[in-house]
């Protein structure tokens, strides 16, 4: 009985450590592929701000720059979201500003109304950084808001995603190892116990 016990424990972690399906992807035209903002809602000045391709594309045909000047503009998205549920953010970021004294800007990341990341003067010397964030989602929609200010160049934006945070599937195969091992060992421990 208890081989069988320790099979079935063994068969349900090789399950669960088996490969994972790709997370579905919930920002609409993460990476400005149509061109444009599609998907975003643009909050402020919209001077300076603008859908590109070139150089300085991290990934597909196209990118964001984003350039303005004196007041922050926003790009925001709703996203659907579970609540109490925890999601990943990412994206990549890139300031054009070519020395400390030319960098004069601001970029923030806010989830659900918290502030994930806050960066002043940040100066990415010209490459793209990669931001990887968490946040919890309160309701069934999400707003996800980028705000940023680039007065002397632009920043430009690319690969904006998010996806539900959930545990690997091996790390949740160790976790059931381990509580199928405490469990095991508390009823070792009960039948010693007992006269």
């Amino acid at each position: 009985m208890r081989c069988a016990r320790l099979l079935g424990v063994l068969g349900l972690v090789l399950l669960i450590s088996g490969k994972a399906e790709a997370l579905p992807e919930l920002v609409v035209n993460g990476g400005f592929e149509t061109g444009g903002f599609t998907g975003w809602t643009l909050v402020g000045d919209p001077t300076y701000l603008g859908v590109v391709d070139g150089d300085n594309v991290l990934s597909g045909k196209y990118v964001a720059e984003l350039g303005p000047v004196g007041a922050a503009a926003h790009l925001t998205q709703n996203v659907a979201t579970t609540p109490g549920a925890a999601y990943i953010i990412e994206l990549f970021i890139a300031n054009l500003g070519t020395a400390p004294d030319d960098i004069d800007n601001h970029f923030s990341v806010t989830f659900d109304g918290t502030l994930l990341y806050e960066a002043f003067d940040l100066d990415t010397s010209n490459q793209f950084l990669q931001l990887t964030l968490e946040g919890i989602a309160t309701g069934t929609s999400t707003l996800l808001d980028l705000s940023f200010r680039n007065d002397p160049t632009f920043f430009y934006l690319d690969d904006v995603s998010i996806t539900a945070a959930i545990p690997e599937p091996g790390s949740l195969a160790l976790l059931l190892v381990g509580l199928a091992g405490l469990a095991a060992a508390r009823r070792g421990k009960r039948s010693l116990q007992d006269p």
